[in-house]
């Protein structure tokens, strides 16, 4: 497999879609009532888990880009303190935020100058 068919599976991966479903396609199909609602014997609501794989990714992200990377405290900073959105706004925002850090990852993997391979 060559590097550009490497980068090319991570992006695949990064959207979703092969394995299990594209956040596309079912993240606006739950109500916003719902988001903060921890179905029967699980720990997390929906919110809660979205937070932490966008909080994730942007640690990544950070961590991949040549800068001035922070180490986040674990488990304290990858999990949100509620279980729901503070409101609409906030949720909008959080969505946002995930699908333009996941656009930059995106380029940032597919741009030929970066070697995966090498850090």
């Amino acid at each position: 497999m060559t590097g550009k068919d490497q980068k090319e599976q991570l992006v695949k991966h990064l959207k979703g879609g092969e394995a299990f479903a594209s956040l596309e396609s079912f993240i606006d199909k739950i109500p916003f009532e719902k988001l903060g609602e921890r179905p029967h014997n699980l720990p997390y609501s929906f919110y809660e888990l979205f937070y932490h794989i966008d909080f994730a990714q942007k640690d990544i992200l950070e961590y991949s880009i040549p800068g001035d990377y922070k180490t986040s405290n674990w488990p304290e900073d990858y999990w949100p303190d509620e279980s729901a959105p503070q409101n609409r706004e906030a949720w909008e925002k959080l969505k946002k935020d995930y699908f333009d850090d996941r656009d930059i990852f995106e380029n940032f993997l597919m741009d030929p100058k970066n070697d995966l391979n090498f850090r």
